[in-house]
């Protein structure tokens, strides 16, 4: 278990260092997440079914949306893939480690409920005490935060929730190993946003850390749910 422990420690701390090089240039980090998903979809490919290639397919394409009809520009394929893989990879964990897809809690309108509450109280303090004024009344806001919603829950976090679960096999001792999975949950999306250290921890603690406990303790959707709302509220009042 020390080694596994140890194991986790080191890959915490190479995403970290990903993720500060991600402030300017993406390639590594995302390089780093895709071969983490194809290892994990490789090593659990068993557990792989038809169902979990059509949701990988819709989460895809909702994610890419943006970019095909906003931005126009063939970035989409790259998301659409990241977002795929990332995808497979971690539900092929957890149906193999906790014996189910992470993806809808059989509680789900307890869980949706949860969700959008809290995408509607951390959105509003995401505005920063701005004035409440709909700047952008196109679908824009929509698609961007489906995009921030899909592709940073599944591609940044949901990956990396699995890689922790892989290396740990599901085996939480302590304390230590729930500090080093929600340190993976959350300190590389963070950082790769690009924030100063103060702006970084409050970024951490208000946004990252519910996002990662909604993941983990519920499930997929309602990260995604609550990220979505959360972007949603501010692109409607604060525009681009």
């Amino acid at each position: 278990m020390e080694s596994q422990r140890l194991k986790l420690f080191f890959i915490t701390i190479i995403f970290i260092l990903l993720s500060s090089f991600a402030v300017k240039f993406f390639a590594p980090l995302f390089l780093g997440i895709i071969i983490a998903a194809i290892y994990l979809l490789i090593k659990n490919k068993d557990k792989l079914t038809k169902k979990d290639l059509i949701v990988a397919a819709i989460m895809s394409s909702l994610g890419s949306l943006n970019i095909i009809f906003i931005e126009k520009s063939l970035l989409a394929i790259a998301l659409f893939v990241i977002i795929f893989i990332t995808y497979l990879g971690a539900v092929t964990v957890f149906k193999n480690f906790l014996g189910w897809d992470k993806l809808l809690s059989k509680n789900w309108k307890k869980s949706l409920i949860i969700a959008i509450a809290l995408g509607l109280i951390l959105g509003f303090i995401n505005l920063g005490g701005a004035e409440i004024k709909i700047k952008d009344p196109t679908i824009t806001p929509l698609l961007i935060g489906l995009q921030a919603g899909i592709m940073e829950e599944i591609s940044f976090r949901f990956i990396l929730y699995a890689l922790s679960i892989y290396i740990l096999r599901d085996k939480e001792k302590n304390i230590v190993d729930k500090i080093l999975i929600y340190a993976l949950m959350t300190l590389p999306h963070a950082i790769a946003h690009g924030f100063d250290i103060r702006n970084l921890i409050g970024a951490w603690i208000v946004f990252a850390m519910p996002l990662a406990i909604l993941q983990k303790k519920l499930d997929l959707t309602s990260s995604i749910t609550t990220h979505f709302i959360i972007d949603l509220i501010r692109f409607v009042c604060l525009g681009g």
